[in-house]
């Protein structure tokens, strides 16, 4: 287990980290300047937190009240850096068991920890070759083998694989990720590659302004993003605009980005998000005659495939995300720069009234039926807190047409009570909120949960 608790103050922002995870691999992505990569230093003890408490396995590395910081060297944290950063004049068995030699190892037990793991990572042909012999790929696994040959604690990677050529790139990435599910220690990666992320993590950590926005899975990210760039990075389509009137029945939306009017079944009025799911988007090359759907535009431009599905990235009017089966993508013979057409079912553009609630995707109204004290209105952006006690007060300012989201622990006293409250009210849609994410969903005619699909 490891627990990270930390602050340290940046040129432009305060970096704030308060996470912990098991032996198991987490991703953190964010913009560039975010303080991925000085939260990778702060847990090897290359940078000096401010104030905190950094642990491994109830080892404390780093601890601000009892004056612990545990130098870099005797941290047991493997850190494979964005270059690699190979020693040039010497060969990959001398780079590999560079690090044992603190270790005061007899030749021979260096030499056989060398191996082994110049045998697990299957390079151990290269053994005497030297870095500039090696191609990008090669060079990895050998930083790999020397961060792992220590036997770490937990094991951080630096954009490990943003210095590859596409070619090489998902061939390296599958063998990563074959490797690090074999690794029983926890394990952080920074990149800024969606596939990567949801290639390597079991979970994404989302930073922006040296802050954690979001944690979750891909599915948790694509389902429920929290802010544009949580969007714009799950493939998620995000938009502001307005609404403008309403044309046979549906809502009509200006959209800001470009000149483009969408229309919706939903109802809207004023100013307002949009938000597209890359999956609602369905693609052809051949110009739709179907005035009930929103037609769009567009040339590709980028095309990522992964698993059986395939991302593309449309430029025009309106630029779109949309995710096609591999099944799909080989029967349109897409290439980039090629002209498409995006078709759009009105039913599929969800409308939300301020860009903050995209954190509950189609919650519309917010009770909070947890103890004052847990409730964090910075964690649950938008979030207004409603007592219990308030909730038979106030039920006749509250719409029993609209989404309502309740948040309090799983199966907790004041949930049942809260879903019996809003039942006799006539509230149908009632959704649970755990630890930050709409995943549980009311079921009021059986007085009972049920989980959200994951």
């Amino acid at each position: 287990m490891l627990t990270c608790e930390v602050k340290k103050t940046l040129r432009d922002f305060q970096l704030e980290l308060n996470f912990k995870m098991d032996d198991k691999t987490m991703v953190i992505v964010g913009p560039s300047g975010c303080g991925k990569s000085t939260t990778l230093k702060l847990l090897a003890g290359l940078t000096t937190p401010d104030v905190g408490y950094i642990e491994i396995d109830e080892k404390i590395f780093y601890e601000t009240k009892t004056n612990i910081d545990v130098s870099p060297e005797h941290r047991e944290i493997g850190f494979v850096f964005q270059n690699y950063a190979l020693f040039p004049h010497l060969s990959v068995h001398e780079n590999v068991g560079y690090g044992l030699d603190a270790k005061k190892l007899s030749k021979r037990e260096k030499r056989r920890k060398v191996h082994d793991i110049l045998e697990t990572l299957h390079i151990t042909h290269l053994s005497h070759s030297m870095p500039t012999e090696l191609s990008g790929g090669e060079q990895q696994r050998v930083a790999l083998a020397r961060a792992l040959v220590l036997n770490p604690r937990a094991l951080l990677l630096d954009e490990p694989l943003s210095a590859l050529d596409v070619t090489t790139r998902g061939r390296v990435r599958r063998e990563l990720k074959k490797t690090l599910m074999s690794l029983n220690i926890p394990t952080i990666i920074v990149t800024h590659d969606y596939e990567d992320a949801i290639s390597l993590g079991d979970r994404i950590l989302v930073m922006d302004h040296g802050r954690i926005i979001q944690e979750g899975t891909a599915r948790d990210l694509l389902m429920q993003p929290r802010s544009p760039f949580v969007a714009d990075f799950s493939g998620t389509n995000f938009f502001s605009g307005k609404a403008t009137g309403s044309d046979h029945g549906l809502t009509r939306l200006q959209i800001n980005e470009g000149n483009v009017t969408l229309r919706t079944t939903g109802s809207a009025d004023g100013v307002l998000s949009v938000m597209i799911y890359s999956w609602d988007i369905e693609l052809t090359k051949q110009q739709p005659v179907n005035d009930k759907m929103n037609i769009l535009e567009g040339e590709v431009v980028n095309i990522l495939s992964y698993g059986n599905r395939t991302r593309v990235e449309i430029e025009g009017l309106l630029p779109l995300t949309a995710e096609i089966s591999a099944e799909t993508f080989e029967e349109l013979n897409l290439k980039e720069q090629e002209t498409v057409y995006a078709v759009i079912d009105p039913a599929a553009i969800q409308v939300l009234t301020n860009a903050q609630e995209a954190v509950s995707t189609r919650m519309n109204q917010i009770i909070d039926v947890r103890d004052p004290k847990e409730f964090d209105e910075e964690h649950i952006p938008g979030a207004k807190s409603m007592p219990l006690s308030e909730i038979e007060e106030r039920h006749s300012e509250l719409q029993s047409d609209i989404n309502i989201m309740v948040v309090c622990n799983r199966g907790g006293q004041r949930s049942q009570k809260a879903m019996e409250l809003l039942e006799e009210k006539g509230y149908q849609h009632v959704w649970i909120l755990e630890g930050g994410m709409a995943c549980w969903k009311a079921d009021h005619s059986k007085h009972r949960q049920n989980q959200c699909e994951q």
